[in-house]
């Protein structure tokens, strides 16, 4: 949990930007979670009782291109991570990641969305944002499974570390 990265006055936060503001806010509910040094993660809020995460960089940058070495190394080594432990937590048969940042000012950050056996085929892909759990279908809260993934992820960050 974080209670200091990215609120109004930080150097990696922009008031005019959706991700940093939502991302302080939730900082501030203590439901951000850092990811190393780079990155964070966050439960979205919406329209879905679907558990769906947001892996959001710390430092307000725009798109992928313009990320540091270090800070795309360290994607590449969380992403797996992340994706297996969101596996575990929530019992789904795949995870999607989703990167659209359509958002303005843009702000890098992949959506980790959990599809599940009993979700109905026309609920694949990208729709899957919209689509509710299948009807008695349990999952913890979105929040539960932001914490309980970011505790996983980094418990395996020594490992991570040593890779890179």
């Amino acid at each position: 949990m974080i209670s200091s990265l990215l609120l109004p006055g930080h150097a990696y936060a922009r008031a005019e930007c959706e991700c940093c503001r939502i991302a302080s806010e939730r900082a501030r509910a203590g439901t951000l979670h850092a990811l190393g040094c780079d990155w964070t993660l966050n439960a979205e809020g919406g329209g879905t009782n679907r558990p769906r995460l947001i892996v959001q960089a710390r430092r307000h940058v725009p798109d992928l291109a313009d990320l540091q070495s270090e800070e795309a190394m360290a994607l590449g080594l969380l992403l797996p991570v992340l994706v297996a432990a969101l596996t575990t937590v929530t019992g789904a048969e795949r995870v999607y990641v989703i990167y659209l940042n359509e958002t303005t000012p843009r702000h890098v950050h992949l959506r980790l969305v959990p599809r599940f056996r009993d979700d109905p085929d026309s609920d694949w892909g990208v729709g899957i944002l919209y689509c509710p759990l299948v009807e008695g279908h349990a999952a913890p809260s979105a929040d539960e499974v932001a914490a309980a993934v970011a505790d996983i992820a980094n418990a395996d960050e020594p490992t991570r570390r040593r890779a890179a």
